[in-house]
């Protein structure tokens, strides 16, 4: 099953992680049902083909990710090309528990950004009802 998994992989290796609708590309993640479900290389492959026409190019590459300051390509979909080289290139370079810390960190600063975000848009949206229980 693995090199039916390789095979259906290879397929959508040039798509990058959203639909053509937007949306997230599960690609990746639809294989996993496929062992279990018994599927064979002729159902995979079928699965695979309908669903290959409506995922996104991969967008091209901008500018190499600076390990000194990644922030500066964070919340940029058209650089996700310029994570996916930066990645590729530190695990040839080292081992990948320390390219996951890396990438931990890196996404931590990205969840923060986006967590406080969320907070300023909520009490933005919020506003009318909070002034009103203001004395």
């Amino acid at each position: 099953m693995s090199d039916i998994i390789d095979g259906a992989l290879a397929r959508i290796h040039h798509a990058g992680p959203e639909l053509i609708v937007g949306g997230p590309n599960h690609g990746p993640m639809g294989r996993r049902p496929w062992s279990p479900l018994g599927l064979d290389e002729r159902d995979v492959m079928e699965w695979i083909d309908g669903y290959s026409p409506r995922l996104a190019p991969m967008p091209a590459q901008a500018a190499p990710v600076d390990p000194a300051s990644p922030n500066e390509a964070l919340g940029q979909p058209d650089r996700v090309h310029d994570w996916w080289t930066f990645f590729n290139r530190e695990l040839e370079e080292a081992p990948w528990q320390g390219v996951l810390e890396i990438g931990l960190v890196v996404l931590l600063i990205g969840v923060n950004a986006l967590l406080a975000g969320s907070e300023i848009a909520f009490v933005t949206l919020n506003e009318p009802q909070i002034s009103r229980l203001e004395p």
